[in-house]
């Protein structure tokens, strides 16, 4: 009716997208739609009329920063680092392997008070790249939208539940940090256990 409208485009590898087609096709299952994983995050674990958001998804090999305003997407970027950076960072940093890294990164994380503070200061500067990228992004929104502020960080993926980070980032920002939820809406009964100690990594 003659008034602008925001588009969001999405592209995605044809080879992805068959992939996927194979899946569901030898399950027996008709997909009717396909979504981003952005999307699909955003889907788990925004709730409606949710404050401006900056969403971090911390995967293995990258991670997704996207800001959410007034419900909608605004800002999407994906950082070609991840969980196993920190991993990698942790084995060279104390000579062990990958395997006992990653258990160093779960169980001891950045909090200064365990394991005498070691793990903190191996990972401190290889997190400031993260943190640097999550400064950017909300730059950019504050450069896009004037007075309007990113007002908390959410965090989800396996590295986001490392003992310490929360405060870290909170620390680095000076803005609310808090771990995604996406079985907060989750209706369930007594059969099924989900995995709530463990469920940013759900995502």
């Amino acid at each position: 009716k003659g008034e602008n409208m925001r588009v969001m485009l999405i592209g995605v590898p044809k080879a992805i997208i068959t992939s996927y087609l194979k899946l569901f096709d030898l399950i027996e299952i008709e997909p009717i739609a396909l979504e981003t994983q952005v999307i699909s995050i955003l889907r788990s674990s925004i709730q409606q009329n949710a404050p401006t958001t900056l969403f971090v998804h911390m995967g293995a090999s990258t991670t997704d920063f996207f800001i959410i305003h007034e419900g909608e997407i605004v800002f999407v970027y994906s950082f070609g680092n991840g969980g196993r950076l920190l991993s990698r960072s942790i084995e060279r940093g104390l000579n062990i392997d990958g395997k006992q890294a990653e258990d160093y990164k779960k169980s001891y994380g950045v909090d200064p008070t365990l394991f005498e503070g070691k793990l903190t200061s191996i990972l401190q500067p290889v997190l400031q790249l993260f943190v640097v990228e999550m400064q950017k992004a909300m730059q950019f929104f504050t450069t896009q939208y004037g007075t309007q502020t990113v007002k908390r960080v959410v965090l989800s993926g396996g590295s986001a539940m490392m003992p310490g980070l929360i405060s870290h980032i909170a620390s680095a920002l000076n803005v609310e940090v808090t771990l995604a939820h996406p079985f907060a809406d989750t209706v369930t009964d007594a059969k099924l256990q989900l995995p709530v100690d463990r469920e940013a990594a759900f995502t």
